[in-house]
């Protein structure tokens, strides 16, 4: 997987850079193809903002966390996103299995 971190109006840190890739492996287990996942972790006043966006072949996810705290925001983003891509995953699995009973 492509991960590519950015870090606006604050600097980067290692810890966050850690989470996010733990946070990354995690989401490799639903085994799309060519996926690539983008982060943004931005400080706005009092504000921690953290925009994921998941790309693979003909699907994207995407989830934002708003709170106070960066590490927690980057946890609500993840899971939005680790919601959106279990949807798909179970729909494509589901869907096979019917097909596959059918014929």
């Amino acid at each position: 997987m492509k991960t590519e971190i950015i870090f606006k109006q604050m600097d980067a840190s290692d810890a966050a850079k850690q989470k996010v890739n733990q946070k990354c492996k995690k989401i490799e287990r639903y085994g799309l193809t060519a996926m690539e996942c983008h982060i943004t972790l931005s400080n706005e006043r009092h504000i921690q903002k953290a925009e994921v966006v998941v790309s693979a072949k003909n699907f994207r996810a995407h989830g934002i966390g708003n709170t106070s705290d960066l590490y927690a925001s980057i946890d609500q983003a993840f899971q939005k996103v680790d919601k959106t891509i279990r949807r798909y995953h179970d729909r494509n699995v589901r869907n096979s299995r019917h097909e596959q009973a059918r014929v």
